[in-house]
């Protein structure tokens, strides 16, 4: 009888471990944290060019996948991935068109860096930061007005 009641207690302890997600552990929901991001150059000349974005990525979960989402001066979204460069750093590259524009205004790209851990946990929308970053391409020079005859 108290080998039955030993194998119950072992089993009971064992259900309320396991139970309780291994010892009364709180479940991961929490996204991964994404610091020191920049975007560089952030200024390019209107024949446009590669733009490096990156970032530190970190989870005790790990990190499953960063990402960048592009906002283009059209509004049309794209993603653009980044990839583990050595310790918690990420990098992607953003290819980024001249501006054609003959008004003379810039062409702005927003940028907002994304991740997800292990558990799926991800950056909230729209990311991070939550105003963007940007990326200016300046007008070409317009040519001076013809001269009136």
């Amino acid at each position: 009888m108290m080998r039955w009641a030993i194998c119950l207690m072992v089993l009971a302890l064992m259900f309320v471990v396991n139970g309780c997600g291994g010892g009364g552990g709180e479940a991961d929901r929490t996204p991964p944290k994404i610091s020191n991001y920049q975007v560089s150059p952030k200024k390019l000349r209107f024949l446009g060019g590669e733009v490096t974005i990156s970032a530190v990525v970190r989870d005790p979960s790990g990190v499953e996948r960063v990402w960048a989402v592009v906002q283009k001066p059209d509004g049309a979204l794209m993603e653009v991935s980044l990839s583990p460069v050595g310790g918690d750093s990420y990098q992607g590259m953003l290819q980024v068109g001249s501006n054609t524009r003959n008004d003379g205004q810039s062409l702005v790209y927003r940028v907002w860096l994304r991740a997800r851990d292990g558990k799926g946990n991800e950056t909230p929308q729209p990311g991070v930061p939550m105003e963007g970053l940007t990326v200016e391409v300046t007008a070409p020079l317009n040519p001076p007005p013809k001269p009136s005859l």
